[in-house]
């Protein structure tokens, strides 16, 4: 997608939160590609939209309810990150044409961490009429088609922080310090 401000927004968002079929446990070619050229930093939480199910995957909508968020990963985006957005934009349909709007739009937003300050990162907002599609509950698509965080394995549940299958439990359980390591 062409931004009229695309290097000012660059500049001021170094980081990707990802929210749907990019998160981590999801093992795409565009998903593997993110976790081999960006740097996962943390979960964290969109606040202001909320997430419908499209289909086969997310969208992020704005929303009127300040308290409505999304969870998702944050990734750093690596020195140069054109090529690994151009790549994103395409998988996500991004229109680079100013007169044909795409199905979604990479925009900045504030990420909050868990940190003093929330942190300016790319998001991909729907850019369709979402009123006739169901709405996600609490806004994690992880939670909502009960995959593992970590492996991609259904029939996951919440543990702890984590949404995990029944044999990442197992290793979380062992408190390994590996666990903590992402493919």
């Amino acid at each position: 997608m062409k931004d009229t401000n695309n290097q000012a927004n660059a500049a001021r968002a170094p980081a990707l939160f990802v929210y749907g079929t990019l998160r981590r446990g999801f093992g795409n070619p565009f998903a593997r590609r993110l976790r081999r050229e960006a740097s996962h930093l943390t979960t964290g939480t969109l606040s202001g939209f909320h997430l419908v199910d499209v289909g086969h995957y997310p969208g992020l909508v704005r929303c009127e309810d300040p308290a409505h968020c999304v969870t998702g990963d944050l990734f750093r985006l690596p020195d140069h990150p054109e090529p690994l957005l151009a790549e994103l934009d395409a998988y996500e349909g991004c229109s680079t044409d100013p007169d044909v709007p795409g199905e979604y739009v990479r925009e900045t937003a504030r990420v909050n961490t868990g940190g003093e300050s929330p942190v300016a990162a790319w998001i991909y907002r729907f850019n369709r009429n979402a009123s006739h599609l169901p709405v996600v509950p609490d806004g994690d698509y992880l939670a909502y088609r009960g995959l593992c965080e970590r492996c991609g394995r259904a029939g996951a549940e919440k543990f702890g922080g984590l949404i995990l299958c029944g044999a990442c439990i197992e290793a979380a359980g062992s408190c390994c310090t590996e666990f903590d390591s992402d493919d």
